[in-house]
Order: structure tokens, then sequence, then C-alpha cells
């Protein structure tokens, strides 16, 4: 159950939610019947099963002479509507179909969400991509995704990742973005120290150095195996502390801020940092929250030749933090900003950098705002901020 792919609330029914459900009627439809029911019947069924190590047939009636109308992959899942003969009976693309009982497993919603509530892979757009409301060029478009944004992914068709956008699902070209396996825990790396390629850590095969943010993908006794974007192998589980809860990550050479609750990415952004070296976004390992009057909105940040407007401040370390910079208008109607779009990311810091804070586009700044306000301010927690080279 460990490495399930759970998706929240929305992906309780992905695999039938493309269907309107408005007008349909209440009648009780099987597959082979070539109707759709109202889905709505059972919106409080908890109950749940999952395929196993192989791929499962999906069949219109408990009976290996039926029709085969689908098949569920490893790992994933179907409503339990009732119990067969040697069969499940589930709920599949608006139909009510069925899949042996060896060959699945029974769970809950509830239980694989609180047990897997972190394990959610994602796609973080290469380029302004947009989004489809089909997996298809000619579809229509229904959104976009800013270069290095980000979605949950919910599975891939004909080319493009089917992703949630909204409470709703879209589509978004494989080759637009790239794809981010769910991992299991993450951290940083207290010291410099070594990559292994086996778990007797003997044969070293490359170096990771102090701050390194890291994705831990599998646990052993006394390693992990982790992988840092340029190296995968093992490591000391001592030279890791673990990140936990709500942490934010800038990585100033790739120029990206990602927000993670609980190691789901909730928001990944392209960013302006400090200009180097007199400005530079100083690195290490900070809260937000751990001060009064960190958090701010609709304020002027004030320093030495400059008195800018922003929407929303959050402060890491002494005055410098993540606030809005992008051209436009707040919602009280008043002008800020003082940077376009295409200015997020890339090399603009090196030579148009900010005075030390963290630059983001409006939208990512009042995402950010609207996850950490509360839980800073109504949970009383801290939100680790680690800034890395």
């Amino acid at each position: 159950m460990k490495n399930l792919k759970i998706r929240k609330e929305l992906v309780k029914l992905a695999m039938i939610n493309t269907f309107i459900l408005a007008g349909l009627s209440n009648e009780r439809v099987y597959a082979n019947d070539n109707e759709i029911i109202d889905i709505t019947e059972f919106d409080s069924i908890k109950d749940i099963v999952i395929a196993k190590e192989n791929e499962v047939a999906i069949m219109s009636s408990p009976s290996t002479s039926s029709n085969l109308v689908g098949v569920l992959k490893p790992n994933d899942y179907l409503k339990l509507v009732a119990d067969a003969e040697n069969y499940y009976e589930v709920l599949y693309r608006g139909n009510l179909a069925y899949v042996k009982c060896n060959n699945v497993e029974v769970s809950t919603i509830d239980d694989l969400n609180e047990m897997n509530r972190s394990l959610y892979n994602t796609v973080v757009a290469k380029t302004y991509s947009d989004l489809k409301k089909q997996p298809s060029e000619e579809s229509e478009t229904v959104g976009f995704l800013r270069e290095k944004e980000s979605l949950i992914v919910l599975g891939k068709k004909d080319g493009y990742y089917e992703v949630k956008y909204k409470n709703d699902i879209a589509y978004v070209l494989d080759s637009a973005v790239e794809y981010k396996e769910a991992f299991l825990k993450s951290g940083y790396i207290k010291e410099d120290t070594s990559i292994y390629d086996s778990i007797e850590l003997n044969n070293k095969v490359s170096e990771i150095p102090k701050q390194e943010f890291v994705r831990i993908y599998n646990e052993e006794d006394n390693c992990y195996y982790i992988d840092n974007g340029d190296t995968t192998g093992y490591i000391n589980k001592d030279d890791v502390e673990l990140l936990t809860e709500m942490y934010i990550i800038t990585d100033i050479s790739d120029q990206i801020t990602e927000l993670y609750c609980n190691n789901e990415l909730l928001l990944s952004s392209a960013v302006v940092t400090g200009e180097p070296p007199k400005n530079s976004t100083p690195t290490g390992v900070y809260y937000i929250g751990d001060k009064k009057g960190e958090i701010t909105d609709h304020r002027y940040l004030v320093g030495p030749g400059y008195q800018s407007y922003v929407d929303y401040m959050m402060k890491f370390t002494g005055n410098i933090g993540f606030h809005d910079s992008e051209r436009g208008i707040d919602d009280r109607g008043k002008s800020h900003g003082w940077r376009d779009y295409s200015e997020y990311g890339g090399d603009t810091y090196l030579t148009d950098g900010s005075h030390g804070c963290v630059n983001m586009p409006n939208t990512a700044a009042e995402t950010m705002y609207n996850i950490v306000y509360p839980y800073v301010v109504e949970k009383g927690n801290l939100v680790k901020v680690l800034v890395k080279e």
C-alpha cells in the first residue's frame, strides 16, 4: 500500500467524472447497456477496490464470458458498489461493471488518502503551455500553464497528461512539461557528503553539497535512495535533515520557488532573486512565522532609493521575503508592480535582480499568501524556507 498513487477528493471520480451529470436518470445501467448512470447516486460510497500488481480486467457482467470494457492498472482504484459471487461490482466510466475479487484488494478512500496524502505526481511546464479540454490540439483551450508552474497529474492519454485544473480536468501536451514522480520524503543535506551506488554505501558515485534539497524515493535501515535533480543514489540517513509539514524551496541557480505541504507540491513558480553580488538573496534555512508582522498585505516596500507597492509580503529573514512584483492592478484598483511576466526565471536576476527579496508573479504570490497565511496565523505553525544556490 506504501506506493499507491492516491489523489484527493477530485480524483475519487477521475475515471468517471468526464461525463456530464446533469439530466441523467437514476436508473442503474450496466456497462454493456452502453448508457451512463447518474453517478451522484454513489457519492457517499467510501469503499474502493485497488488493483494489485497486475492489470485487472473490467467486465460488463460477473462472468468470464462477458465483454471486456476496460482495464484497471496496478495501484489504480474504482468505487466498490456491491459484492457478487467471485466478483466486485464497481463504478467505471459512469457505468456499473465487475472485477474479479482475487485480483484486487478492498480499502476506503479516507484511509488511503490519509496513508498516501503526499504521493502525488506532478508536471511542471517547460514553457508557456495551453491546457486543452480534451487530449487534442484541435480541442478547446481552457487555460494555460506558465513556465515552471505545476499541476497534479491524473493520468496520460494520446500524448497528453491529464491534470487537475481549477477543480476540473484538463490536458497538457507531454512534450511541453516535465514529469515529476511523487516521492516518499524530502530533506536537505546537513554538510557536504557523498552519494553511493548501493545500500552498502561503499562505492561513491558523486558528491552533494550542504543544504542541497533532495527527494527521497525509498528508505532502507541505514540510508535513503535520493534524487537531487542531477544525481540519484544512496546516502546515509544521518546526513539528511528531513523536511515535514509545510516548506518552501527557492533555487537561485534555477530561479524557481516551490511550496510543499507534506511533500505534496502545491505551488511552483519562476522567480527573480537578488542581484549578485551586493544584493544576493541569502542562502540557508529560515522560517516564516517565528516573528510578528512577517506576513503582510497591501503595503509599501521602502528602501534606499525605492518605494514599491505590493499586494503580499512574506518575510523569512530580516526584511527579505517573498512578494509580488508583476505589473498589474490589484483587488483595490491600485496599480502596482514593475516586471513583465517574461522577466521571471532565466538570468534576469544577474543584471536586474531584486534587493534581496524573491520576486514572484502576482498569481503565484497570491496563491502562496493564501496557503501560508492561514497556516501561520490561524494554526500557529512555522513554514521552513530553504534557499539554495
